[in-house]
């Protein structure tokens, strides 16, 4: 797929590309290989996320790769400042996260030379002939968190040229259900998980203002769970109500092994997976779209050993709820899994 990206790049031509893949493919360090060989053509990158928590995530978990390689994106998540847009201008921003305020607003470029877009529950969000005024026509890549139905590929994406990156590794993570009443024999495959070394993710919803827990609420279940369930386990909270350095600091410890169980909303699933985490329990499963739940089960079982997927319910879930996660246990392809929930939310829920 990055050689194909390769040969647009150095074509004549703009570049009009969709990349799509089962979770867990890596499609986001294809994105930023991509980024890179643009940057060092001296030309300027955008990522288009869908809000601006989103960006932020994003810039969080690419900032040091970038830097890495002497690059230093800048992350603007609303509308730009004019200290910003002068940056921009003058080209001392080669790499911006930020939404699709930086395409609305009035924005100069110095050389824009590719806009990657991040699409995750709407599709369709950028038009490929709304870049021209950004510059001389600046490639565009396309990703999608997970595979979208074959029909709505070719109804909204049918200009873009199709990058599929292969599935040779299926999603390795069994799914259960459990009933609020049998919590304890849900937590004890995150038991089992933590004594022999490994790590795990706790996940509780978000809601659409934002995380329905505070900081301290959040430390407060972590503390209620180590003493339900979880004795002796050295747990971490990781929310966007956070300090952006209280987060990196939080899953920087998570992945050296300085915690044990990582309790955080679903924002968890931008994060690069870890290959010691093998367990995730998502609590109030039901209240969850089946495309989210099967982006979260792909975060673990990315190592040696498969995963393991607990689907927590609330105290009373509707028969429609418990009918979508007995799917989710039952099917693990992404791209089948794509087709139920095109069928379940239905086109306008779906197209941007």
């Amino acid at each position: 797929v990055f050689s194909e990206i390769r040969r647009d790049l150095n074509s004549g031509h703009a570049m009009v590309r969709l990349l799509q893949g089962e979770v867990g493919t890596d499609k986001h360090t294809i994105a930023v290989m991509t980024a890179a060989i643009v940057v060092e053509n001296k030309s300027q990158v955008l990522f288009v996320l869908p809000d601006a928590e989103s960006a932020e995530r994003r810039f969080l978990f690419s900032d040091g790769i970038f830097r890495a390689v002497g690059h230093a994106p800048a992350l603007v998540p609303g509308q730009p400042n004019r200290g910003q847009l002068d940056a921009i201008a003058r080209g001392e921003c080669q790499v911006v996260f930020g939404t699709q305020a930086m395409l609305d607003s009035d924005v100069k470029w110095k050389k824009l030379g590719l806009v990657i877009v991040e699409e995750r529950s709407e599709y369709g969000t950028v038009d490929p002939a709304s870049l021209v005024p950004n510059g001389p026509n600046p490639d565009l890549l396309v990703i999608t968190d997970t595979p979208i139905p074959s029909s709505l590929t070719l109804t909204v994406f049918g200009e873009y040229q199709v990058s599929t990156v292969a599935n040779d590794y299926p999603v390795r993570c069994t799914a259960s259900v459990f009933e609020q009443a049998n919590r304890l024999d849900a937590y004890a495959e995150v038991r089992a998980a933590v004594e022999e070394g490994r790590q795990a993710y706790v996940v509780f919803p978000v809601g659409e203002s934002g995380d329905l827990l505070t900081p301290e609420q959040a430390l407060q279940y972590a503390g209620g769970l180590q003493a339900e369930a979880l004795d002796g386990a050295r747990i971490g909270v990781y929310c966007s109500a956070m300090s952006r350095e209280d987060r990196l600091r939080v899953f920087d410890d998570f992945r050296h092994r300085r915690l044990d169980v990582l309790v955080a909303t679903t924002h968890i699933e931008e994060a690069p997976p870890l290959t010691n985490a093998v367990a995730v329990v998502v609590e109030h499963a039901d209240h969850h779209e089946l495309a989210r739940l099967h982006r979260l089960r792909g975060h673990v079982g990315q190592g040696a050993e498969p995963g393991q997927c607990i689907l927590l319910m609330s105290e009373n879930p509707s028969d429609d709820a418990k009918a979508r996660l007995n799917q989710v246990v039952a099917e693990r392809d992404g791209y089948k899994i794509a087709e139920m929930d095109l069928k379940e939310r239905g086109w306008s829920a779906l197209l941007g």
